[in-house]
C-alpha cells in the first residue's frame, strides 16, 4: 500500500459511525443512519483495511452496500478500499455518491478530505474538513487533527 493510501486509511471515517440505527426504508438516509449488519460491515472493512487485506476489506464493503446501499458510509468505505487499491477513478464516483446523499455529513467530509490530501489536493482537503465541521452532530476532533497533519505534509504552515 502507498504510504499516502496508509495515511488515507488512517485518517477515514473517524467518528463517523456515531449515531442511531434505524430499519431500513425506501428514502435515502444520512449517513449515520443504518441497519446493525451495515454498520458492522462498514467497521470490520475499515479495519481489514487498515491491516492490509483489501479483498476482505472489498467484501465488507460490498456487504455493506448491499444492505445499506442507500446510506453514505458504505460508499465512502468502498472508497477507501478503492484508493487503496489504487483505483483513484471509482474512488472518488463511490465519494460523490456518498456525498450526494448526505452532503453535510461531517464524517464521510472528513474522509474525503483525508483522500484528497492523500492525493496532493491541500486546498479540496482543506474545504471539506472546513465543511464537516459544520456538522454538528459529527465528532469535531478528528477533521481538525486532519487539516493539521494534512498541511504540515504540503508544508502550508
Amino acid at each position: 500500500m502507498r504510504p499516502e493510501a496508509a495515511l488515507a486509511v488512517m485518517l477515514v471515517l473517524a467518528g463517523a459511525l456515531a449515531g442511531p440505527v434505524a430499519a431500513k426504508d425506501k428514502q435515502p438516509r444520512p449517513a449515520a443512519v443504518m441497519s446493525e449488519g451495515g454498520r458492522a460491515n462498514v467497521v470490520l472493512s475499515q479495519s481489514y483495511l487498515q491491516q492490509g487485506d483489501l479483498k476482505t476489506a472489498e467484501e465488507r464493503a460490498r456487504s455493506a452496500l448491499s444492505t445499506d446501499g442507500d446510506s453514505a458510509l458504505p460508499h465512502a468505505a468502498m472508497a477507501m478500499v478503492l484508493a487503496a487499491r489504487n483505483e483513484d477513478d471509482k474512488a472518488k464516483k463511490e465519494f460523490e455518491r456518498a456525498l450526494a446523499i448526505a452532503p453535510g455529513d461531517g464524517g464521510v467530509l472528513n474522509s474525503y478530505g483525508a483522500w484528497l490530501c492523500a492525493r496532493g489536493d491541500r486546498a479540496g482537503a482543506d474545504q471539506a474538513f472546513r465543511s464537516a465541521l459544520q456538522d454538528p452532530l459529527a465528532e469535531q476532533f478528528q477533521p481538525l487533527v486532519n487539516a493539521g497533519q494534512c498541511a504540515t505534509l504540503g508544508k502550508d504552515w
